[in-house]
Order: C-alpha cells, then structure tokens, then sequence
C-alpha cells in the first residue's frame, strides 16, 4: 500500500448497507461544483462505499475519500496554492490520482494533466513552462520508466537546495516552487505525497476558500504527446464544464447509486466517470494503475462492476 494510505481504515461492506433504498438514476439537485458533487454525497450517505483500488488494498466510503481530500486541500492552501493556480500532475490511474482531482477542484486549483505517455525531459520542460504551473506531483514509475530521473534532470536545485537551506526556486522556472513525488521513497530535495496533508484542518478555511470557486473556475487543461514534436495543449476546461461531461454519462448510461463502475484506463490522464460516480454516489473500483487483461479480470472476480469506463467519456455497460 502506498505511503499516504498507510493506517487508513478500511472497512468491508455487506450488500444491505450499500445499498440504496431505492435505486435511481435521476441526477442528483446541488450545484454544478466537482468538490460540491462529493459533499453530497458524504452527507447523504457517508457510509456508502466510494472507492476500491485494487492493487493498492484501498476501500473507502464516502466519508473516507472526502477527509483525505479536505486534508490535502488544505495541504495545498498550505503551499500557497489559491483559485486559479495551476498544479501539474503527472500520474497514472490511482487513488492519489483521484485525491488530487477532487482536491484541486474544491479550493479552485486548475489541473494541467499530462499525458502518461509523454517521456522526456523536453516534454515536460514545455508543458511546465506553458502551463506555468506553480507545483509539480508526478509518479515515480510509469509503464517501468523512471520519472524520478527525468524530474530530477530538469530540476538541478533538488539536490543542493535543501543543504544550503535554501527556498527551491528554479532558475529556470521562477513560477514553480514545489516538486512532489507520490513514491515511499524519499528523494533528495523531492516532497513526499504524504507529507503534504493537513490533519484535523479547520473547517472555516475550506468555506473561505470555496467562495472563491464557480462554475467558470478553470478546472482542466490537458497535455498529450504528439509523434510531430511537443505535447499538444487542450482547450481549458471549466469546472461547469466538466460537471456537465459528467452529467451527460449519468444520463447516456443511466448510472445509479447502485452502479460499481470500473475505471480501466484514463484518456491521457483523465477522466470524467470519477465526477459522474460522486454526483450518484456510485463506486468507483481501479484494477490497477496501468491497463492489462489480467487487471480487469482480477478486479470483477473481486468486485462485480455494473459499467466500465475507459478513457475521458466512453462508457460501457457490462452484460450480466
């Protein structure tokens, strides 16, 4: 289990307490905010079961998933990071995946994904500097490439910065002032995943911060890998935006609170059934953080999901 999780409880469900009393699929009615879609649900029915990734050993219900993203909301708050400004990740399919969509969204933090795919430092050179993010998380390991080395190359000050006790500001990317791994490892001038969270956050905090986030908010801007040079921008995506991606797969695919829903793959590094599975208070289950036969068999041996989802919006319902 990876660092963060380490000690979070998890619990088992029995079929009676995750269930609803009457299973719908009619769009819940709260406001068109991605943090406000979780919020629901916890009050709601805090105790329903949210998540289950199954190569980490994680099970959570809603109450759980929402106390580790309050806590690394916070941690962002702590970093300095208010509405509109950008956090890079580069990350494959995962729990701390989820965590950090879900918190970004609620303090008004806009998300540049980058593409699992992009492997170089020149890529992400150009993708940090365009996006001017002022934070970087990435995996340590994606498809058994060494990220680590790649951020490391491109960021020098992490191994003298902290010696001299110094602040980490790049020469070359005065915008960014943090690099975090979401590896156990630690790494010489690297943040830790789990230190970042913030335990028993005061609550007024949050209220202040979420005032500040609207439908109109940036939420997402995306950076695939292109054959012809550098990575490829997206048009930005706002979090009203989004939240009516996420309505459109509640509608098109009838989704309930009742649906386990299986999120094979990521579409270059996101996808909107997450959302979709909080509005309807749905499960979400992970097989594992890189696709493969083998994964998707083992999780509905363990888990029988209702809907599959690969990529940003193609969903399909599993036949009985």
């Amino acid at each position: 289990m990876l660092a963060f999780v380490r000690g979070a409880a998890r619990q088992t469900f029995s079929a009676a307490s995750a269930r609803s009393p009457r299973a719908h699929s009619r769009i819940q009615s709260f406001s068109s905010l991605i943090g406000d879609c979780l919020e629901n649900s916890v009050q709601k029915i805090p105790h329903k079961e949210a998540l289950r990734s199954i190569k980490q050993d994680i099970r959570w219900s809603y109450k759980e998933l929402n106390k580790f993203v309050d806590e690394l909301a916070h941690g962002f708050k702590d970093f300095q990071l208010e509405a509109n400004d950008v956090i890079a990740i580069w990350l494959s399919n995962s729990a701390e995946n989820l965590v950090i969509q879900f918190a970004a969204a609620k303090i008004g933090v806009t998300l540049a994904v980058i593409d699992p795919l992009i492997s170089s430092p020149e890529e992400l050179e150009h993708v940090l500097h365009d996006s001017k993010a002022r934070t970087l998380i990435f995996e340590p390991f994606i498809a058994g490439r060494n990220q680590t080395k790649i951020v490391e190359a491109i960021f020098p000050e992490l191994q003298t910065y902290v010696q001299r006790q110094e602040i980490f500001r790049p020469k070359r990317f005065r915008h960014l002032h943090s690099v975090i791994s979401t590896g156990a490892e630690e790494e010489e001038g690297i943040i830790p995943f789990h230190g970042i969270f913030v335990n028993s956050p005061e609550p007024h905090i949050m209220d202040f911060a979420k005032r500040k986030v609207n439908e109109q908010t940036p939420y997402l801007i995306s950076y695939t890998k292109s054959e012809k040079g550098l990575p490829q921008k997206s048009e930005v995506l706002t979090q009203g935006e989004a939240f009516k991606q996420a309505q459109h797969i509640i509608k098109t695919m009838n989704v309930s609170i009742d649906d386990k829903i299986l999120l094979e793959d990521l579409d270059k590094g996101h996808s909107f059934a997450p959302i979709a599975a909080a509005c309807q208070s749905s499960l979400l289950v992970i097989p594992a953080s890189e696709p493969s036969q083998e994964a998707r068999d083992l999780a509905l041996k363990v888990e029988p999901c209702t809907i599959t989802a690969r990529g940003a919006t193609s969903l399909q319902r599993i036949k009985a």
